[in-house]
């Protein structure tokens, strides 16, 4: 033929599908008026629980899904971008050559510790010690002693501090920190 189906393959579809809506039609005008209320009552309550099941029911479960799972995972994040910058941190200190003491003495110089401290020379192999000679404030070294040895991939390996007093009743530590290389858990076990 010329790409063209038969006009009669069309026709015995649509007849029926008339024919079929032709039957409902005089079905639903038999009906009462009641008993079409009622039908349509529960083609409508039908329709509200399909709603319901198939698409509100879904997203209401997976926003409460989310609204649990989403601070777990900006914590995890957060995790991750300080591991991230420790790490980062540590890689820039060691890419410019500069000498673990004088990477220790810029932190404890950027913390405002600055003369009252000095390196005690082969001290110890593989770290650095250093000795508080003059009484630094208690308040301001101790976060530093928890925070900035870490940062620099190094650990506390010794320390023999004592406090004093300053002027005004000030909390002041004297004495010797001696830090080395951070070991890793392979190192460790």
């Amino acid at each position: 033929m010329n790409g063209q189906e038969p006009a009669t393959a069309k026709q015995p579809l649509a007849g029926g599908i008339l024919r079929h809506a032709a039957r409902l039609r005089g079905a639903w005008q038999a009906l009462a008026s009641r008993e079409r209320m009622q039908l349509t009552l529960g083609l409508a309550a039908l329709a509200l629980g399909l709603g319901w099941l198939l698409g509100i029911r879904p997203a209401l479960a997976s926003l409460s899904y989310w609204e649990a799972e989403l601070p777990k995972l900006r914590s995890q994040a957060q995790a991750l971008e300080m591991v991230l910058d420790g790490a980062g941190a540590v890689a820039a200190s060691t890419e410019t050559g500069l000498a673990l003491a004088d990477r220790v003495g810029a932190t404890l110089d950027r913390a405002g510790f600055a003369g009252s401290y000095r390196f005690i020379d082969g001290a110890q192999a593989d770290g650095v010690q250093f000795e508080l000679s003059i009484g630094v404030s208690a308040a301001r070294f101790m976060p530093w002693l928890l925070d900035a040895p870490a940062a620099l991939g190094l650990e506390i390996a010794g320390l023999a501090l004592r406090s004093g007093e300053a002027g005004g009743g000030q909390g002041v530590v004297l004495g010797t920190v001696s830090l080395r290389p951070a070991r890793t858990a392979k190192e460790e076990g």
